[in-house]
């Protein structure tokens, strides 16, 4: 207060020295300033002292950084999202572990119930342990690895541990069994061909089980959509499903589009080495089918004849083919058409 005028310029003096010493200090490190590297560091400009200008400038590069490492990061998983798994598990003792029968799908076409049949027998081996997905806190058998399909986060080395104690915790099993319903999803058939050893996919066996399309549609909506909301309405479902249909991602109803969905296995793998199930002979004679199914696999001893109902919803909630609107199953008759068509002649 007695000299206000040497008190200012001592201010100023000290703010001018201070941003001299961070400039100093900022050109001369040549390793990065709170991770940026110092070519892309900011020169304080002679005469500028809005350190918050500064400290926005800063934070604006560093952001800009991360974002270019992160994209890059990205990119580069991207481009190596099958070669960086498929190194790491191609011993000759591993070789033993892969799994030899797998069970695709469709989901909610009985799958769940021929697993339970498949996995009684003496000879196959599910997965048993933690699943690296969804996170379990304790080790369990495993039904649907889900390894080909996640390939974003491919986890091999897990996926053939987990086998490998599926064997200790059944001694005599020889041959894995992996029921992932993943015969939807597009990206499946080649994640397979170049994940799997080579001199294994002629021991390879698909089984695919095949539902009429608008009644397995209706069943994934009665498990999953109710599952979530009770007052879902499966007409305004269909309607929504019909004008959002998204070429990236399988939608519920494309998830019955069956001929393309094995056109991709085919070009992959022989038509010898598909079982193909109709769900309603399943149901009605599965003792007949079950027998088939043995023969196909090549197994020493038959399977339990009796079909157990599986993964189902409780009936008082279900909405029944015969609750549905005509105008929605006239419009989901035209988008099967075509397809049921394509399925009977690439099954003949």
């Amino acid at each position: 207060e007695d000299h206000p005028s040497s008190t200012l310029d001592s201010f100023h003096s000290f703010k001018n020295e201070t941003l001299q010493t961070l400039t100093a200090t900022a050109w001369r490190n040549e390793s990065s300033i709170d991770g940026i590297p110092s070519s892309r560091a900011v020169p304080f400009k002679k005469g500028n002292n809005n350190l918050e200008g500064v400290a926005k400038n800063h934070k604006k590069q560093k952001e800009s950084m991360l974002s270019r490492k992160r994209q890059q990061l990205e990119e580069k998983a991207h481009q190596n999202k099958y070669s960086r798994p498929c190194t790491i598990a191609r011993k000759e003792q591993d070789l033993q572990l892969w799994p030899r029968f797998f069970l695709l799908g469709a989901q909610k076409a009985g799958s769940s119930s021929l697993h339970a049949v498949l996995a009684r027998h003496p000879q196959i081996c599910h997965a048993h342990g933690k699943h690296p997905i969804y996170k379990w806190k304790e080790a369990r058998d495993i039904k649907e690895p889900h390894l080909f399909d996640h390939t974003d986060s491919c986890y091999i080395r897990q996926y053939l541990d987990n086998y490998k104690s599926g064997r200790k915790k059944k001694p005599g099993c020889t041959v894995g069994l992996d029921s992932s319903p993943i015969l939807h999803v597009s990206r499946v058939p080649q994640a397979m061909y170049e994940i799997i050893p080579k001199q294994l996919h002629d021991e390879l066996k698909f089984i695919v089980v095949l539902r009429e399309p608008i009644a397995r549609d209706l069943s994934a909506f009665n498990h999953f959509a109710l599952g979530r909301r009770k007052n879902a309405d499966y007409d305004e479902y269909v309607t929504e499903r019909l004008t959002q249909r998204n070429e990236h991602f399988t939608p519920p109803l494309e998830s019955g589009f069956y001929a393309e969905q094995l056109k991709r296995f085919l070009a992959f793998f022989d038509r010898e080495q598909f079982f193909i199930v109709n769900f309603d002979s399943l149901v009605k004679d599965p003792a007949t089918t079950i027998r088939s199914l043995q023969n196909f696999l090549g197994l020493e001893r038959p399977l339990a004849s009796s079909l157990p109902h599986a993964n189902s919803l409780s009936t008082r909630r279900k909405v029944r083919m015969e609750q549905v609107k005509t105008s929605t199953c006239k419009k989901l008759l035209a988008l099967y058409e075509g397809h049921n068509k394509a399925l009977a002649a690439l099954l003949r």
